[in-house]
């Protein structure tokens, strides 16, 4: 299988070094720390099998599900480069500062998102992450932006776009909105993700609807309990590659 290039460079004439603002890493460089140390297995058991108190599911934890982390490890991620702190002030309004040279978060007009519902009921604006670097895909791909996936914890949003970045020829910068209530101010710390950009083939799609039989479904529900260890692994699943 061919590698598709992923290819992004830093713009000219920014304030500080262009590397000091990081770049976008493989997703699977960023797994979060609560998913590595979480068991996998039900219980604390050592071993792979049923579970012990059913009888039809197998005793897997959420890290034996390969479909939740490949979402996790898809394409590439953009992380904080210094830490950012948010205050708040009067009138519900916030500030966001930071004590490097750069720009790492900027405003978004509110007339530019009318009638868009809060995030949380206190905080009714939306930021952006600044972001440096063109990325440029090969012809045909476009580039889907959005908020770390399975990471709903953060105390932010980022918003989901494509882009064309096989022809965009500007930064793309990541709008959020803040969801998350604290007291006084936040501090979003340095190396967390803020946006997961996972590159794709643009093809056209035509929806289908036809019925499954009983015997297709009973096949395919046999095939899927008929191994009680990985198996969605052992016998669909592809591995992926990003680097």
């Amino acid at each position: 299988m061919k590698n598709i290039k992923f290819k992004f460079s830093p713009l000219q004439g920014v304030d500080i070094p262009a590397d000091l603002y990081g770049k976008p890493e493989p997703a699977n460089q960023h797994i979060p720390e609560w998913y590595k140390n979480a068991p996998t297995k039900l219980d604390n058991e050592q071993k792979s099998g049923i579970a012990r108190h059913v009888t039809v599911a197998t005793n897997s934890t959420i890290k034996g599900c390969s479909p939740f982390l490949d979402a996790m490890t898809a394409g590439y991620v953009y992380t904080l480069p210094t830490d950012v702190e948010f205050r708040k002030i009067e009138d519900g309004n916030i500030t966001v500062k930071w004590s490097t040279a750069g720009e790492f978060v900027s405003e978004h007009s509110s007339n530019q998102h009318p009638g868009l519902p809060p995030a949380h009921k206190n905080f009714d604006f939306v930021l952006k992450w600044s972001f440096p670097f063109t990325i440029e895909t090969p012809p045909g791909y476009s580039c889907i932006f959005m908020h770390p996936i399975n990471q709903h914890y953060l105390p932010f949003r980022t918003f989901s776009g494509i882009v064309e970045t096989d022809k965009y020829p500007l930064p793309v910068q990541f709008p959020f909105q803040i969801v998350q209530e604290f007291e006084e101010r936040m501090i979003i710390e340095k190396g967390t993700p803020v946006c997961q950009i996972i590159p794709f083939k643009r093809d056209d799609w035509r929806s289908l609807q036809e019925e499954q039989t009983e015997e297709e479904a009973m096949r395919g529900l046999f095939a899927l309990k008929s191994k009680l260890v990985k198996s969605y692994k052992t016998q669909w699943w592809e591995k992926k590659k990003y680097i």
